[in-house]
């Protein structure tokens, strides 16, 4: 039995943080020129591990105890993931960048802080998959379910919030006038991530290639223009 939680506990706890880690790094690594320092990055991941996740709960534990509409024929599970888990999540991992201190204003960065919170948020998400699916199947569904989210919804999470960070930063950086703002972004980041929980919702084999191909194409997106912007003045 002890080898079994021993071996319950390494597949949860780091497989859940694992991944998303190895993410953050690889997005921090896109940059040559003033890389963001591994304690700020950390802290930003820290946020959306824990306080992101916190908050995004309180909030839709209100939403739900609230007299909150729902469309005709949508449960209130589907309700949930398609509409309030983006809203209230994405607010939440965008929040805490507002405190990160960054010595040089680049757009990238915000993409790299952006990109760190949401992986810390999934890297949380992804023990509580890891508890809930060890309960229902033991450890080959925990390694099924964490490598899983490993790939599709950590690469989300990251891609989502890493728009939100890009608008803070162009507002820092003064270019906030300059196409979408804030709020444009923000609304980008509850598409993408509405259109992900939609694809997973489904649970059919198109729908999940649907919800890859838009975690990984969003991912891909982050690490391209970060490396982009590296090279491109500030404004």
């Amino acid at each position: 039995m002890v080898s079994d939680r021993l071996l319950f506990a390494l597949a949860v706890g780091l497989g859940s943080f694992l991944g998303p880690i190895l993410f953050a790094a690889w997005v921090r690594n896109q940059e040559r020129y003033h890389r963001e320092p591994w304690t700020r990055v950390g802290l930003a991941f820290a946020w959306g591990a824990t306080g992101a996740v916190v908050m995004a709960i309180v909030l839709s534990l209100l939403v739900t105890a609230s007299a909150v509409p729902q469309p005709i024929g949508v449960s209130s599970a589907l309700f949930g993931a398609v509409i309030v888990a983006p809203i209230v999540e994405e607010a939440t991992k965008g929040l805490g960048l507002r405190w990160v201190k960054d010595e040089h204003v680049e757009l990238e960065d915000g993409l790299v802080y952006g990109a760190a919170a949401g992986l810390g948020f999934s890297a949380t998400e992804n023990i509580v998959y890891g508890v809930s699916a060890y309960l229902q199947g033991g450890l080959p569904s925990v390694l099924w379910t964490v490598g899983l989210r490993t790939f599709t919804s950590s690469l989300l999470h990251a891609s989502a919030s890493a728009l939100i960070g890009y608008a803070l930063w162009r507002r820092r950086a003064g270019a906030g006038g300059v196409g979408l703002g804030v709020a444009g972004f923000y609304g980008a980041a509850v598409l993408l991530h509405s259109m992900f929980n939609v694809a997973a919702s489904a649970q059919l084999v198109i729908t999940f290639v649907a919800g890859l191909a838009l975690a990984i194409g969003g991912f891909s997106w982050v690490r391209r223009r970060v490396r982009e912007l590296d090279r491109s003045p500030p404004f």
